[in-house]
């Protein structure tokens, strides 16, 4: 399963960024990279706030993009790596969208895929990193990005059929003839593999892709950031559930999946509601 939910994973965020930027071109990356930290700050002082122990060094933290220093919501923690990842990978793509030729996007769309092909072929790690982050992830995020932006309008369904199959085959390869594949470890830094899995979502996204004519679902993406803080909640709370002594898998995995959907859809409303006084408040 976890190795499943891998292919709809992160990059498939990123890519969406660049379509969002395709069809919004005057997106800030600066008010994006405001609205990252103020979220995360308020949230980890609300958890403070809820374990009554208050850390000013911990909330320190979020505000230079270090980390979510939440020991007892775990979730929170380990994803907060995503945070400082997006924000830079946004602010890079944007400016190479702006203010350079358009031959540029296209030589690193073609570029970076034949460094993960290179790097797999020699086995070897590029341990080199930017503002702080491994070379070796920050590549691919941004080449999300910009594949986002370019392909956005490109609505022909064989092309995402092509790569859709491709990507599968790729990825039904590594598993067949790489002993001992495990996808997670390809993900940090990202490696050959996991860049070939992540197409699969990606295609699929591109192939199914219709408007939604669902206010629910609609309001979710215009406030996807607060679901994703709150799905980070949820999913630390069922760690607990998850030690039930409850024999059937499959009846613990429907029940923790509810939880944590429950909880990340009222927590991510809640938070859509908070966020925007506590910014007019901080503002001030």
């Amino acid at each position: 399963m976890r190795e499943i939910v891998l292919a709809l994973d992160v990059p498939l965020f990123f890519f969406i960024t660049g379509c969002v930027i395709s069809k919004h071109p005057n997106i800030s990356p600066l008010k994006q990279l405001f609205k990252f930290i103020l979220l995360f700050f308020l949230g980890v002082l609300l958890i403070q706030i809820c374990l009554l122990h208050i850390s000013l060094p911990k909330l320190m933290k979020t505000i230079f993009l270090i980390s979510a220093d939440t020991p007892k919501v775990i979730s929170v923690k380990w994803s907060y790596w995503f945070v400082p990842m997006y924000v830079i990978a946004l602010l890079y793509s944007k400016t190479i969208i702006q203010y350079f030729k358009k031959w540029f996007s296209y030589f690193l769309l073609a570029g970076i895929p034949i460094f993960y092909i290179v790097t797999w072929i020699i086995n070897k790690t590029v341990t080199l990193n930017c503002l702080g982050l491994p070379v070796q992830s920050f590549l691919f995020y941004i080449w999300l990005i910009l594949f986002g932006y370019e392909v956005y309008k490109f609505k022909q369904k064989k092309f995402w059929i092509f790569i859709a199959i491709g990507a599968l085959i790729t990825t039904i390869c590594f598993y067949s003839f790489v002993p001992d594949l495990v996808m997670q470890k390809c993900k940090f830094p990202v490696k050959l593999p996991y860049f070939a899995l992540s197409l699969i979502s990606i295609s699929a996204t591109m192939f199914f892709a219709r408007n939604v004519k669902s206010n629910f679902i609609s309001k979710i993406g215009e406030n996807a950031i607060y679901y994703y803080f709150s799905q980070g909640i949820g999913a630390s709370i069922i760690f607990n559930i998850a030690k039930l002594p409850i024999e059937i898998w499959q009846l613990k995995f429907i029940l923790c999946f509810s939880i944590n959907l429950l909880i990340t859809i009222i927590l991510g409303y809640i938070f859509s509601l908070i966020y925007p006084k506590f910014e007019k408040l901080f503002i001030k």
